[in-house]
């Protein structure tokens, strides 16, 4: 999982100290959600989670590629037309990534 860095604006009244708190709150809270969704899931071993802080398609191109990854599973929400098949993340992870890239459509609740 990745947790996209906070947007800010230097000319505003905001100090930088809290939004780096909010930040590594952020990312807490993003192990959580996953670990508890990882203990749901039984695939016969060991799991390996990661998050990160940062822009998600080159972190996860970035991850692929410094742990040897074989295939990236990437969720799309598969709009009608040809052009919008895939979204901006699956598409740049699937031209970005040294291995292969698996989409898997991602349904809508209901």
């Amino acid at each position: 999982h990745v947790v996209e860095f906070l947007q800010f604006d230097l000319a505003s009244e905001l100090v930088l100290p809290q939004d780096v708190q909010l930040e590594a709150q952020m990312v807490e809270a993003a192990k959580r959600r996953l670990a508890a969704m990882a203990a749901d899931i039984d695939v016969g071993g060991p799991v390996t989670q990661w998050v990160e802080l940062g822009a998600t398609k080159q972190e996860i191109v970035r991850i692929a590629a410094t742990q040897g990854v074989d295939l990236i599973v990437i969720g799309s929400h598969g709009r009608h037309g040809i052009g919008r098949l895939l979204g901006s993340t699956a598409n740049a992870v699937l031209h970005g990534a040294g291995c292969d890239v698996l989409a898997v459509r991602i349904r809508a609740p209901g």
